[in-house]
């Protein structure tokens, strides 16, 4: 009897000793990650404004040239241009001015919208208003001349698409190709001196007010 006992004795001495091993070998089994890191927050800018070459950049006036950075033309086949035209860009500032004599006159201006900051641009509004015109001519009404000047802002060459919030964006240090066409239409016209068919010709200069349109970008962001 005593023998058996410690045989079984020992037998789960040798059990409790092999479970410690185990457990000892499991716990040997350990590692550590690590993440380190740094983050700065560079200096950023905004500085978008109107030029008439799309690199450069100047404080000063840029006077828009003829044939160059504006054309003059008559939309009717056959007719002597009667168009003549001018223009300055400095910073944010567009001047243009036209004198039209024939209807169907029209003149394109190419300018650039360049975009010096650090964010991508988007045009968030376009406000073009309606040209009002002074006139001293007893025939005519300001009201009537003015309905035949047209002016517009444009994304293509062919003056078709109309720059608006659709836009394409402009990317940081990119610029943006636009097109303001103005043009007096050759419809609705009459030259018997009366308004009874259409509008009758200026025998006086019809001069527009000042035309204040604006064109008003945002910075596009990304999270």
């Amino acid at each position: 009897m005593e023998r058996q006992r410690g045989t079984s004795i020992a037998i789960v001495a040798a059990l409790i000793i092999a479970v410690i091993s185990l457990g000892v070998a499991f716990a040997a089994f350990s590692t550590t990650l690590n993440i380190n890191g740094t983050a700065t927050v560079q200096a950023s800018s905004w500085d978008i404004y109107w030029t008439n070459d799309g690199t450069n950049y100047s404080t000063s006036s840029q006077t828009l040239v003829a044939g160059t950075d504006f054309t003059e033309s008559n939309s009717q086949s056959g007719i002597t241009e009667t168009v003549t035209a001018s223009g300055s860009v400095v910073a944010t500032t567009l001047t243009w001015s036209a004198t039209f004599k024939t209807p169907g006159d029209q003149v394109v201006y190419t300018i650039h919208v360049n975009n010096g900051g650090s964010y991508a641009a988007k045009v968030t509004n376009v406000n073009l208003p309606q040209v009002t015109c002074k006139s001293g001519d007893p025939l005519t009404t300001e009201t009537a001349v003015c309905a035949h000047i047209h002016y517009g802002l444009y994304t293509d060459s062919t003056c078709e698409t109309a720059v608006s919030t659709s836009s394409p964006t402009i990317a940081a240090g990119g610029h943006a190709t636009y097109y303001l066409k103005a043009w007096l239409d050759n419809t609705g016209w009459t030259t018997d001196g009366t308004s009874a068919t259409g509008t009758p010709l200026p025998t006086v200069n019809v001069v527009s007010d000042s035309i204040s349109a604006t064109v008003t970008y945002g910075q596009v962001t990304s999270n």
